[in-house]
C-alpha cells in the first residue's frame, strides 16, 4: 500500500503524460494518479482500525475541513458548475492525499527520505533531457497537449523548465549529503544538488529563483537551529566541494539569460509578466467586492477575465502561442487572490486561518529539536512559496504541498535525520 501509494506521488511530479494513444484528458497520468488516490481511499476504509484512525485525523484538523468547506459552500454563486467541479475535486484529491499520508507514514522513518531522495534525481535528469535535447525529450515522451503548448512557449522564451518548482528537493538532498552514513549516497546527493542549483539558473525562470534561495536560506536555519552534524570534518569538505563545483559550472557556463531578465531585460514580456501579476491582483480585488461573501465561485475566476495582453506572440509555434494565451488568464497567478476572487470573504479567512495554523504546528514542531520533519515543513513552505507567483489549482504542485504537510502530521514525531543507507 505504501509502495503504491508513494507511485502515485511520483507521477503527480512528473510532467502529465498520455498512457494511452488518445488525446483525451481522461487518458493521462495524472488522471491516473487521481482514480489511484480514490481507490486506496476506499481500500482503506475497509480497516476498521484504519476508519478510526482516519475519524481522529479528521477531528484534529478541523481547520481543514471549515477550509473545504468554505470552497464547497462558493458552488452557490458558480456560473459554471463544470468549472467548478473542476477546480474542487483537485481539492478533495489534495486532501485525501494529505489523510492518506499522515495514516500510511507515522512509522515509517527512513523511506520518505529515500522516496524524496529517488524524486530529486529522476526530476533532475528530467530537466537535464530538457535543457540538453528538448526536441528529443518530446518526441519521446506523450506529454498533454495543453502541458506541451506551455513548454514550447517556454523554450521559445529561452525557459528552459517544466514548471515542476523542485528547489524544495535541493534541501532534501542537502540534508542526506551531510547526515547519511553512506559515502555513495552523500556524494550522489551533492552531485544531484549541484545540478538541481545550476538548473535553477539555467531555466531563466524567476520564481524557481526565488525558491532557491528560500530553499538555501532554509537549509542554513534548520543548519544551524538542528546543529546535526558531528563531524566537522566532513561538513567543512561538503561546504567546500558544494562551493566550488558551483562556481566550476558557472564560470564555465554563465546563465546570462537568468541574469539579463532580472538586471537588465531587454524584451517587453519581462515586463509584461509582472505587470499582468500586479493586474490579476487587482482584478481579484474588484471581483471581491462585487461578491464578497462568496466570491464568484470556485474555478470560475476565467469567466471573468482581466483585459491585458499577457506576452506578445513568438516566431516559434505560435498555434501553442494562441493556445497557450488564452489558458494563462484563467488565473491570477496569487493563490491569496485567487482564494478571494473565487470564494470571497468566507473562503480567504478560512484559508488565512488554515496558514496560520499550519504555521503554528511547525513552530511548535521546530522547538522539539533534532526532527527530519522541520526539513520536510520547510520544503512545503518552499511550494507554498511559488504559489504566490504561479497558478496553484492543478495537483501538479499543490498535490506534492499536501502531500509533505500529510507526513509532516504523521503520528510518529521523531524520525531520525542520521540515515543508514
Amino acid at each position: 500500500m505504501h509502495i503504491i501509494f508513494l507511485l502515485l506521488i511520483l507521477v503527480l511530479k512528473l510532467p502529465s503524460f498520455y498512457f494511452l494513444p488518445s488525446s483525451s484528458s481522461l487518458f493521462t497520468s495524472h488522471s491516473l494518479v487521481k482514480i489511484g488516490v480514490v481507490l486506496i481511499a476506499m481500500y482503506m476504509l475497509y480497516d476498521e482500525k484504519i476508519r478510526r484512525a482516519a475519524g481522529r485525523a479528521v477531528l484534529s484538523n478541523m481547520p481543514i475541513i471549515l477550509f473545504l468547506f468554505s470552497q464547497s459552500i462558493s458552488v452557490i454563486c458558480a456560473k459554471d458548475v463544470g468549472l467548478f467541479w473542476k477546480s474542487y475535486h483537485n481539492l478533495l484529491i489534495s486532501i485525501l492525499i494529505f489523510f492518506k499520508a499522515a495514516l500510511l507514514f507515522g512509522k515509517r522513518r527512513n523511506l520518505i527520505v529515500r522516496f524524496l531522495f529517488l524524486v530529486a534525481i529522476i526530476t533532475t535528469g528530467l530537466e537535464v533531457a530538457l535543457y540538453l535535447v528538448p526536441k528529443d525529450l518530446f518526441r519521446l515522451l506523450p506529454f498533454q497537449s495543453e502541458i506541451l503548448d506551455a513548454f514550447i512557449v517556454n523554450l521559445d522564451r529561452n525557459r528552459f523548465s517544466f514548471e515542476s518548482h523542485n528547489e524544495f528537493l535541493l534541501l532534501v538532498l542537502l540534508f542526506v549529503s551531510f547526515t547519511s552514513l553512506s559515502k555513495k549516497r552523500r556524494f550522489v546527493g551533492l552531485i544531484i544538488s549541484v545540478v538541481l542549483i545550476a538548473l535553477s539558473f539555467y531555466s531563466s525562470n524567476r520564481t524557481r529563483l526565488i525558491s532557491l534561495m528560500g530553499a538555501l536560506i532554509f537549509f542554513i536555519v534548520s543548519f544551524f537551529h538542528l546543529r546535526f552534524i558531528n563531524h566537522k570534518g566532513r561538513s567543512a569538505n561538503i561546504v567546500f566541494t558544494l562551493i566550488a563545483a558551483f562556481v566550476f559550472v558557472f564560470i564555465l557556463f554563465p546563465p546570462r539569460a537568468m541574469f539579463e531578465r532580472i538586471f537588465a531585460p531587454s524584451e517587453s514580456s519581462d515586463y509584461e509578466t509582472i505587470i499582468f501579476r500586479i493586474d490579476s491582483i487587482k482584478h481579484s480585488a474588484l471581483l471581491l467586492q462585487s461578491s464578497p461573501l462568496l466570491g464568484v465561485g470556485l474555478g470560475n475566476y476565467p469567466l471573468y477575465p482581466a483585459i491585458h495582453r499577457y506576452v506578445p506572440p513568438y516566431e516559434f509555434g505560435k498555434s501553442a502561442q494562441n493556445r497557450y494565451d488564452k489558458a494563462v488568464p484563467a488565473s491570477p497567478h496569487n493563490i491569496f487572490a485567487q482564494v478571494g476572487a473565487e470564494t470571497g470573504i468566507v473562503g480567504l479567512g478560512s484559508f488565512v486561518f488554515l496558514i496560520f495554523w499550519f504555521i503554528r504546528k511547525d513552530v511548535e514542531m521546530w522547538r522539539k529539536g533534532k526532527d527530519i520533519k522541520m526539513v520536510l515543513s520547510f520544503c512545503s513552505w518552499i511550494i507554498f512559496l511559488t504559489f504566490l507567483f504561479n497558478p496553484s489549482h492543478t495537483l501538479y504542485i499543490s498535490g506534492w504541498f499536501w502531500f509533505l504537510r500529510g507526513v509532516i502530521y504523521s503520528k510518529n514525531h521523531s524520525i531520525p535525520l542520521i540515515t543508514k543507507s
